[in-house]
């Protein structure tokens, strides 16, 4: 093996330059009939101590960025190599972890789960794989020795390795297995350890994703298997610590630029499709790369661009396609391969045809990254079908219909739909071809649902309705031609032309089971997915972090539509009281207990095992509060304007149309509108999780002048001493008259002297138009 320059500057004299050998040269089987990934999924899977390498520890220390491990006594073992490397140890005895993560939120983060901000956690066991200087550091410090290895020490391990393989699928952690296929020495560090061997916990340090920093543990009520979730995620703390702008930080190994897909979907709906993928190779020297695909789909061969087989793997429902790279890539060179791949990828009930991934139907690397896509179907005759891209062919020719899709600019994600449908087509200048496809008629299971439908016409006037809204709220459509389809879901999802709905907002019955009061909800959810062709397709968000951007942002043009439709802000408020009121009373019990909620900035990571629940909440329901309260931070109270706000929308939306944007380009943007420092804004509402209460008061007196001095008195509850917010009030008087104003709310208590009046106030609404996310409570002035 040619040792690369990286490689080299690990070693240190001939005692490293001897342990790079042992463990760094490639491994070699006698079984020829498996692939090089099976042949490593099988030694993993098999590991255990080398008792052989056996060392008695004492008041060992060893840091891997902000995890620091100590191993008060005992005994740690090498395992036996893998590939001819020694990569795994596992330690038993007394010994401990710590570690603090380097920014707030995510200090914060832990003391959600654990009710500190520095973990201190004691352990028996600690398992380790590394690719990194470990074995070097072991080796300095540590004499090794022969020893017996106890046998539960071996069943420990193999307890341990079942977190990270699945043997039923032979699929292993890809970071793991990408290092040591590549033959890779680039840091990777996964430790699992724990004091009660059904409650571990796990540091990793994975070099293949933007934030490499996770620690993770056991989900709560875990019974049906060894998962884990993330507690805490962050980059490397010498990252922050050099104040490095990791805002764009990728680490893909492979960057995809076209797809082209040829599908058949024959009567019987049994699938298959053959992807022809054109790529570009980030990182060099890569002997293995790996897709995602549905895991209920089989992969039958792999060629490259000269047609030769290329060697794969994909196990029975393994969600990965491992793809063996000979010669290995060499960066920034551009590769093409093509997949032949079949499987279940439908559920169908008489013509009813549900799919099972959406997204999944395809080899992806990342579902962050955009392609184009050159995508044929072949499909029956008498079923509807359609895509995603501009149909530039179509043809029926023996009870089979073959389309032809295109999307020449890249796009995140590629869908379809198929059933038999009706078609709805809306006919207005104003917006782009728009198409309802809705369910022609339901397997007869559903009769007793008693089904109420509401028509295609119905649904696709607020489509239509909507798409128009939001073309004059935020600009034009991002897309040429639009359809809205029914499919046999709760759900609704968004892809770049196309939405699926489901199939309950077609009837007002079904709905009606999953709403209290459906009124207004229909609205929300049908313009919701309509919103995402702005937010999340035409501006697209930068990182997880940055989610509710779509989410919250659709969330609320949704509920703004509904406003507007129905001509009914009682509804509208009375929607996001019900937000709040959720918010605010997210699983607080009889004596105030539970775990609490996140912040908006942790998006996806705001549901976990003992926050159910909280990804929509917070990320939906609050993300579109935050937009809500600075509708009407800018509206002007004298004249009730609101082109303050609808130009900031407008503003964000042309900026970084076709772009990805991130929270921070959105306050920016924010502050140009608003003319001022809006930190203190984000850092409260999308960084922090405290939500005011208030105890509002006021006097009134008559000057003798005749006019009315009023005081306000405002006690802020519940937040830090320095939570601030502007919060308008709406004072009523006499005869149907009335006066608004905004006031700043500062620090714990605030008192202060509005305007003179004409008249005696007859009532002071506090928080008028429920402007800011709180609990109000008017209590008498003092």
């Amino acid at each position: 093996m040619k040792l690369s320059l990286k490689s080299t500057q690990m070693l240190v004299g001939l005692l490293c330059i001897f342990v790079f050998y042992e463990v760094a040269k490639p491994y070699q089987s006698s079984n020829e009939n498996l692939t090089q990934y099976e042949k490593l999924y099988d030694q993993l899977m098999h590991l255990e101590p080398d008792f052989n390498q056996s060392a008695f520890v004492q008041n060992f220390t060893f840091q891997r960025d902000v995890g620091k491990f100590t191993l008060a006594s005992g005994k740690l073992y090498l395992c036996k190599p893998v590939m001819n490397r020694v990569c795994a140890a596992v330690f038993v005895g007394n010994g401990q972890f710590q570690f603090t993560p380097p920014i707030e939120a995510e200090r914060k983060q832990l003391y959600r789960f654990y009710e500190t901000e520095s973990l201190n956690q004691e352990f028996n066991f600690l398992f380790i794989i590394f690719a990194d200087r470990t074995l070097l550091e072991f080796y300095k410090k540590l004499t090794f020795t022969s020893n017996q290895v106890d046998k539960d020490v071996i069943k420990q391990v193999k307890y341990a390795l079942k977190y990270m393989g699945k043997p039923k699928r032979k699929e292993f952690d890809p970071e793991i297995m990408k290092t040591f296929l590549d033959f890779e020495s680039n840091g990777l560090f996964y430790a699992h350890f724990s004091k009660k061997k059904s409650n571990p916990m796990f540091f990793v340090i994975d070099p293949y994703e933007p934030e490499e920093i996770r620690f993770m543990r056991r989900p709560k009520r875990d019974r049906f298997g060894e998962s884990r979730e993330i507690v805490s995620q962050f980059h490397k703390n010498r990252d922050y610590q050099l104040g490095v702008d990791l805002s764009y930080e990728s680490k893909e190994t492979i960057k995809v630029l076209d797809y082209k897909i040829d599908v058949d979907i024959p009567k019987n709906f049994n699938f298959s499709a053959s992807a022809e993928i054109k790529f570009s190779a980030i990182g060099d020297e890569q002997r293995w790369i790996y897709f995602n695909l549905y895991h209920d789909l089989e992969v039958d061969s792999v060629s490259g661009a000269d047609g030769q087989k290329v060697e794969f793997f994909k196990g029975k429902e393994n969600p990965y396609v491992w793809l063996e790279c000979s010669p290995p890539l060499e960066k920034n060179q551009s590769y093409s391969i093509k997949i032949y791949y079949h499987g279940e990828l439908f559920t169908v009930r008489e013509d009813w045809v549900f799919i099972k991934s959406s997204i999944g139907w395809y080899p992806r690397i990342n579902v962050r990254k955009k392609a184009t896509f050159d995508l044929t179907f072949h499909t029956p005759a008498d079923f509807d079908f359609v895509s995603v891209g501009k149909k530039v062919f179509t043809e029926t020719k023996d009870k089979v219909t073959t389309t032809r899709w295109i999307a020449k600019k890249p796009i995140r994600n590629a869908s379809f739909n198929i059933g038999k449908f009706n078609k709805y087509s809306l006919k207005d200048e104003k917006i782009p071809p728009t198409t309802v496809y809705s369910t022609k008629s339901y397997p007869r299971s559903m009769d007793r649902l008693r089904i109420n439908r509401e028509t295609e016409i119905e649904v696709g006037s607020d489509i239509g309705n909507s798409m128009g809204f939001f073309q004059q709220m935020f600009g034009k459509s991002p897309v040429d031609a639009f359809y809205a389809t029914e499919i046999p879901g709760f759900h609704g999802e968004a892809f770049p032309g196309l939405i699926h709905l489901s199939w309950a907002t077609f009837q007002l019955s079904v709905f009606n089971r999953f709403q209290s009061d459906a009124r207004g909800y229909a609205q929300i959810f049908r313009a919701h997915e309509v919103a995402h062709q702005w937010w999340g397709i035409g501006v697209d968000f930068r990182t997880y972090h940055d989610q509710w951007l779509s989410e919250g942002f659709s969330q609320y043009s949704g509920i703004w539509y509904m406003q507007l439709i129905l001509e009914d802000n009682e509804k509208f408020f009375e929607i996001l009281k019900e937000w709040r009121d959720e918010i605010m009373r997210n699983r607080k019990n009889l004596f105030g207990s539970g775990q609490e909620a996140g912040p908006i900035w942790l998006g996806y990571r705001t549901s976990s095992s003992s926050t159910r629940g909280d990804y929509s909440l917070i990320v939906y329901r609050k993300g579109a509060w935050v937009l809500h309260m600075l509708r009407n931070m800018l509206i002007d109270l004298k004249t009730m304007n609101e082109d303050r706000f609808m130009n900031l929308m407008k503003d964000f939306y042309t900026t970084y149309l076709h772009k990805q944007a991130s929270t921070q380009d959105f306050q920016k943007i924010v502050e140009k509108h608003a003319g001022m420092d809006m930190e203190w804004f984000f850092k409260q509402w999308v960084y922090g999780t405290d939500i005011p209460t208030y105890k509002f008061a006021y006097k009134s007196e008559k000057t003798p002048e005749g006019k009315y001095k009023v005081m306000c008195r405002v006690e802020q509850l519940d937040v830090p001493v320095d939570f601030q917010m502007i919060v308008p009030l709406h004072i009523e008087f006499s005869e149907g008259r009335y006066y608004k104003l905004k006031i700043w709310v500062k620090g714990p208590l605030s008192e202060m002297q509005l305007p003179l009046m004409p008249y005696k106030p007859k009532k002071i609404v506090f928080n008028d138009m429920e402007s800011v996310l709180c609990k109000v409570k008017n209590v008498k002035y003092k």
